[in-house]
């Protein structure tokens, strides 16, 4: 075999790994990070966060900051029954591409299940991490998705919980569910930090 054609095959079987790949880490619907994937990697990143708290003045530095924020589409099923789930996948896709393009490049979003998705905010504390989801359900709140000649509007509810001292990658994961629901529960359409109930 000529080198060219070596070229060609090593290009082609590059090509077929990164799909394969994709295939693994990817939703297939909304092409964002699924949640066999994030689990994995909020799980690596915590213990780098862990151990960079336990070793620096966290301080002065944000390296040693880590929040995640589930989010919720409100009324996901209500919109599914009234426009039907062509619409409802519309929804989760354009959901996803506009959350994706307001966090930056180190943060990573991912399908959880359902109309559910987990963001990771690296270097993120609990102001941070309000402001800047805050800013994207105020924006998904002002938008209006057109299907099959009708407008539906969205909102979405988030729960916020960042790490401290002492804690599990589980409980991290409880908390921020725990400020979600408590949207949920409180009107919806908002953004929740989770708060320590005082004994």
């Amino acid at each position: 075999m000529d080198k060219k054609n070596l070229i060609k095959e090593n290009k082609e079987l590059k090509s077929k790994i990164e799909q394969l790949e994709n295939l693994l880490i990817l939703d297939p619907l909304t092409k964002v990070y699924n949640r066999r994937y994030i689990e994995v990697e909020l799980k690596r990143i915590f213990q780098e966060v862990s151990m960079i708290r336990g070793n620096s003045d966290r301080r002065t530095s944000k390296k040693g900051e880590l929040s995640i924020v589930f989010l919720d589409i409100d009324n996901f099923k209500q919109k599914n029954d009234i426009y039907g789930h062509q619409a409802g996948d519309l929804v989760l896709k354009k959901v996803s591409s506009l959350i994706k393009n307001k966090i930056r490049i180190t943060d990573k979003i991912a399908r959880y299940g359902g109309e559910e998705f987990l963001i990771i905010l690296e270097k993120s504390n609990q102001i941070d991490a309000f402001k800047k989801v805050e800013r994207i359900r105020e924006i998904i709140s002002n938008k209006t998705i057109e299907v099959k000649g009708s407008s539906i509007n969205v909102t979405i509810t988030l729960g916020i919980a960042s790490l401290s001292d002492e804690q599990s990658v589980e409980q991290l994961i409880e908390e921020a569910d725990k400020a979600l629901y408590q949207g949920k529960h409180s009107g919806k359409n908002k953004t929740v930090i989770y708060k320590q109930k005082s004994a």
